[in-house]
């Protein structure tokens, strides 16, 4: 597994935060990704909406929450939550031509605009996560590459270490599913 920052040992406020650490930074590092142009997020499914659990990068401005909630008819993700797994690659690199594909997917244009002045993710992968074939949730990697998560990737989601990380953090995302008010639409840091 990955080690932590070289000071020894990196400070998370909770287990969650360091699960969610280690699974980025062990895809990161498999795919051969540079971690400042990539991001992992994490969502829970709940009242047909994604609400984002948490998100890292290696880049403090695509570190941010964002839009916190969205809708699961919508957008890649809810591709993922149909799909099981889904792999985008070869976006557009031009603003006008990405924000039509999103548009495309169902995306409402303004929100696509709000989305891609924080980050025009040029390739995506996903996978649902969930606890005994049922899904809870959807892990969502993202990076300013054309190519930088691909196929490949997925295959990593196999990998008995990745694999048992995911569902432990699904078990988080099912104990902490019964604390959430239906107007949350962000998991506090302390909460997971």
């Amino acid at each position: 597994m990955a080690s932590s920052k070289s000071s020894g040992r990196a400070n998370f406020a909770t287990p969650s935060m360091w699960l969610h650490s280690v699974i980025f930074d062990e895809t990161v590092s498999k795919a051969n990704v540079n971690a400042s142009e990539a991001r992992l997020t994490v969502y829970f499914h709940r009242e047909n909406s994604f609400v984002s659990v948490c998100r890292r990068s290696g880049n403090p401005n695509l570190s941010s929450i964002g839009r916190g909630k969205c809708p699961d008819n919508q957008g890649v993700i809810s591709k993922v939550w149909q799909m099981g797994r889904r792999v985008e690659v070869d976006l557009p690199s031009d603003v006008e031509e990405w924000v039509q594909s999103c548009v495309d997917h169902g995306v409402d244009e303004v929100e696509v605009r709000g989305v891609v002045a924080r980050m025009q993710s040029l390739s995506f992968v996903g996978k649902w996560i969930g606890s005994r074939g049922s899904p809870v949730g959807v892990v969502l990697f993202e990076s300013l590459k054309s190519r930088g998560f691909n196929n490949k990737t997925v295959e990593y989601f196999d990998d008995e270490g990745i694999r048992l990380l995911l569902d432990v953090l699904s078990e988080i995302l099912i104990v902490v599913r019964g604390s959430l008010s239906s107007e949350l639409e962000h998991i506090p840091a302390n909460r997971t």
